[in-house]
């Protein structure tokens, strides 16, 4: 891609499909796992709240037409997803006492030149 078109779309958004992949690619692609991809000292996080776990998932006949592309997506949301909300477990509550210590000290040095 030039460079005077990369500037105009530098996503590559407006560039046309790429070729498709050789059959051996697609295979490693389909054979690789969402796990096999994350950084080594990353642990899965459960989401259960306690319900009725459903029943097995519906197994599909063939592969979709998008190459598994919504199945990729899907896990993909579900992996960031559960990496965010481990994140925010983790910085919103120290955030929160940061702000309430904070405005503590503020109110008590108030008080303290009021009196």
């Amino acid at each position: 891609v030039p460079p005077a078109a990369r500037a105009r779309d530098p996503f590559g958004l407006g560039a046309p499909a790429a070729p498709a992949a050789p059959p051996a690619a697609q295979a490693r692609t389909e054979s690789l796992r969402l796990e096999d991809s994350l950084p080594g000292g990353t642990e899965e996080i459960s989401l259960d709240i306690g319900g009725p776990s459903p029943a097995t998932p519906p197994a599909r006949a063939r592969p979709a037409a998008d190459g598994g592309e919504a199945q990729l997506r899907e896990a993909l949301s579900k992996a960031s997803r559960e990496v965010i909300e481990k994140i925010a477990w983790e910085v919103v509550p120290q955030l929160a006492e940061t702000i309430i210590r904070e405005e503590l000290e503020r109110l008590i040095k108030d008080r303290e030149t009021q009196h």
